[in-house]
């Protein structure tokens, strides 16, 4: 029991330093054999309060995805790619072959040769 809480707060700790050090939240230096850290306040306040806001999303989604059907809306969320795309256009009639000429000789009579 112990050695496990003394793992999850050493991953606690390892987790908000490296947070910390990709966010900007601090930075280091050595000089002289001396280590000073800058530790940047206003940085940490702004993440976590984006961290705290992310976490209200998610349990908030998460409510919403765990919704009673009663509770659900009565039109079914929209399936496949019609989320991204609309709703599917209505098929088009197959349109026939042009009446004009397209230039080209029909498929029975010979090219051309030669040419000067």
């Amino acid at each position: 029991m112990t050695r496990t809480l003394l793992a999850l707060i050493g991953l606690a700790c390892v987790l908000f330093l490296s947070v910390g050090w990709f966010m900007g939240w601090y930075t280091y230096t050595r000089e002289d054999g001396k280590l000073t850290f800058l530790i940047f306040t206003d940085r940490v306040e702004d993440g976590l309060k984006k961290i705290k806001d992310g976490a209200v999303n998610l349990k908030n989604s998460a409510a919403k995805a765990l919704t009673k059907p009663e509770d659900a809306p009565k039109n079914p969320p929209a399936t496949g790619l019609s989320y991204l795309f609309g709703p599917a256009a209505a098929p088009q009639q197959p349109t026939t072959a042009p009446a004009t000429p397209t230039g080209l000789p029909p498929a029975n009579l010979p090219m051309p040769q030669g040419g000067r």
